[in-house]
């Protein structure tokens, strides 16, 4: 593989990674959901003189999953090919 495939396949692990973490907290919203009932609509607010309407978890969830790929992926991917070159030189 070219170090860019490389770092494709390492990336693609980094989002399933992050995937992962979305998926298990919309689990714990449906958990709550389940056991103590409410709405699916959800609203997030960063200020009080500005906000956002999310009515479906498959919106939270795309807002969850952008927003920490945006944060994340980068640094992810950085930290885990020098994780593996780590090992590579081990070898």
């Amino acid at each position: 593989m070219k170090p860019t495939e490389i770092e494709k396949q390492i990336k693609k692990k980094c989002e399933k990674e992050i995937d992962q973490v979305v998926s298990e907290f919309i689990w714990a919203i449906e958990k709550l959901n389940s056991k103590y009932g409410g709405d699916t609509f959800m609203s997030i607010k960063p200020r009080k003189e500005r906000g956002m309407n999310c009515l479906e978890k498959h919106d939270l969830k795309y807002i969850l999953r952008r927003t920490l790929q945006e944060a994340f992926v980068d640094d992810m991917l950085r930290v885990k090919t020098k994780e593996l070159m780590d090992k590579l030189e081990l070898l």
